[in-house]
């Protein structure tokens, strides 16, 4: 094997395509003996809900934190909210317009309901 120049005129190993090919093989052997049987789809592939159990230990702890953010999320937002409702009285009590307080106020509280459901979603994929 001698440093050779393809078509395009880069220069390889003078390595055939199928001889590349071969070296992959030994790996994706190595890959799918790791896994049980049951977990590998038609070609080969991992099948989603059958993962080996670490795989399903990483999952499950990157979905308790993201319940962890998600709850936190939840508590900051009420904080927003309750303060912008403060923010809509005192504006009201001085004779200002709230018109762009309470579009605000609306739009926390749709922000709200997205973290609320992003909570149900993770405790669900927990099984909580």
């Amino acid at each position: 094997m001698g440093l050779t120049q393809d078509e395009s005129g880069s220069a390889s190993f003078g390595i055939s395509r199928m001889r590349k090919a071969s070296f992959l093989a030994p790996t994706l052997e190595f890959l799918m003996k790791r896994h049980r049987p049951e977990t590998l789809g038609a070609r080969g592939a991992l099948v989603s809900g059958a993962l080996p159990w670490r795989m399903d230990a990483r999952r499950r702890e990157h979905l308790k934190r993201e319940l962890a953010q998600a709850e936190r999320h939840l508590a900051e937002g009420k904080g927003h909210i309750d303060r912008q409702v403060m923010i809509i009285a005192e504006l009201e009590r001085d004779g200002h317009d709230t018109t762009t307080a309470k579009e605000f106020l609306a739009t926390l509280e749709q922000a709200q309901q997205l973290h609320e459901s992003h909570r149900q979603h993770v405790l669900s994929e927990l099984g909580a």
